[in-house]
């Protein structure tokens, strides 16, 4: 069933690369999806290629079985491709569900990533965070998890 029909007039953007947000939200106010695609107003995706880098700040709060990773783009560009996955030893037979990830974060944007962990002792429980124009970082568990991720990574 088509929702509608929206017309922009893309000239005026003034960079070639745009995101379009499409958020659903049931009768109440409530979140039931949120999707960001990325668009490019030339033939191609080429001017991926030339993000500049920018910076993510990464905290987290523990409890038992769930960490809520907190990641906030305090750099001047848009932070592309954000990607959460386990660091733990090859040896642990556990995984984390996460509940969300391959995020776009816009400039001053924040968001909150829950992490269940099944089956990992504690002391294993290591993530990693990449993107398309940070450098990967790891992220290791019970420690304090906050301090900026910066620099472009090598494509």
């Amino acid at each position: 069933t088509q929702m509608g029909t929206s017309v922009a007039d893309l000239s005026a953007l003034p960079d070639p690369l745009f995101f379009l947000d499409l958020d659903f939200v049931g009768e109440h106010g409530e979140e039931l999806s949120h999707n960001r695609y990325v668009f490019s107003k030339t033939e191609t995706l080429a001017p991926l290629l030339t993000i500049p880098p920018t910076s993510v700040d990464i905290a987290s709060d523990h409890n038992d079985e769930v960490w809520a990773v907190h990641l906030t783009n305090t750099g001047p560009t848009v932070a592309f491709g954000l990607w959460l996955e386990e660091d733990q030893p090859s040896t642990t037979s556990g995984y984390a569900l996460f509940s969300d990830n391959a995020l776009w974060l816009l400039p001053g944007e924040v968001v909150t990533i829950q992490v269940k962990w099944q089956n990992v002792a504690p002391l294993e429980r290591r993530l990693t965070l990449s993107g398309w124009n940070i450098n990967t970082r790891s992220v290791p568990g019970k420690n304090a998890l906050t301090g900026p991720i910066s620099g472009a990574k090598v494509v």
